[in-house]
């Protein structure tokens, strides 16, 4: 999940790739700022978040899986790339672990 302006609008296509363009919820949005300036920006969510958004009714999120804050957002969303979406028969892989011990267990 991240935060973008119009100015700044859909994050460039990248590891993560967004899907879905979501408001904030409530009578205003200008609590939610962009990443890039200070303007008021819409929340973008990528393949996992929404999913979880359309299938399981998730409203809430919080930045980097960390509890320091959460964000409420809207009902509906503002725009979806249809062609990046998933179904409830085809959900997002599994978020995949690093397992990363030590330089030891490298094979070199």
């Amino acid at each position: 999940m991240l935060c973008r302006c119009g100015l700044h609008g859909w994050p460039d296509e990248g590891t993560n790739p967004y899907v879905a363009r979501v408001e904030a919820a409530g009578a205003t949005n200008e609590a939610v700022i962009c990443g890039r300036c200070d303007q008021p920006g819409e929340i973008y969510l990528n393949d996992r978040e929404y999913y979880e958004y359309e299938y399981s009714q998730r409203r809430l999120y919080t930045f980097k899986e960390r509890d320091i804050l959460q964000i409420r957002v809207s009902d509906s969303p503002e725009e979806v790339k249809e062609s990046l979406t998933r179904d409830k028969n085809n959900p997002p892989d599994e978020p995949r672990e690093s397992n990363i011990d030590s330089a030891a267990d490298t094979d070199w």
